[in-house]
Formats: C-alpha cells, structure tokens, sequence
C-alpha cells in the first residue's frame, strides 16, 4: 500500500507570522499618529498657535517647525503660517502641530 502525503503550504503560516510582526513592531508614534483621529477626546487644533511660520513642501503633503532640521531646505516648498497650511490640507510632518517657543 502505497501512502500518500499532502504537503502543507507554509505561504499562509509565513504571511501570519510576517503581518504579526509588523503589528507588534511599529513605534507606537506611528499607530497613535495614525489612529489619533478616531480617539475621542480634545483635539490639537484648539490648542494650536496658528500664526506660527512653518515650511511647507508642496511635494510631500508635509510641514516643517522651525526646530526641524528640514525647516526651509526641502524644496519645493514656501513658507506660511501654520494655520494656513491646515486649511490648505497640509500635516505636521511631526504627527504634532508647530508650538510656539
């Protein structure tokens, strides 16, 4: 009698293996950035100065503070008060609004 033997494919075990790795190993910076919106509670905006000057790159979506080395030297970009760069649809490259110092 001749046995037979069905081989398992581990493509479905290394998929699990490689999502729950990534789940538990991204900075928790990065999930809280990411949910921040979703938890209810008092958000940024109300606390924000919106006349603090920012550096905007129209390339990446992103603004810069003045404390980031990449403040004024990424191109293109301009500069513009923080509260307009919100309404014009740009985020803190940070994950936080520009404080003012």
């Amino acid at each position: 009698m001749k046995k037979s033997h069905n081989k398992v494919s581990l493509l479905p075990v290394f998929a699990v293996l490689f999502v729950a790795l990534l789940v538990f190993f991204t900075p928790w910076k990065i999930w809280s950035w990411l949910f921040s919106g979703l938890m209810p509670g008092k958000t940024e905006r109300t606390t924000l100065n919106e006349s603090v000057k920012v550096w905007v790159s129209s390339r990446s979506g992103l603004y810069y503070c003045a404390d980031s080395t990449l403040f004024g030297s990424v191109s293109p970009g301009v500069y513009m008060a923080q509260g307009e760069a919100l309404q014009k649809g740009y985020r803190p490259a940070e994950a936080q609004p520009c404080r003012d110092k």
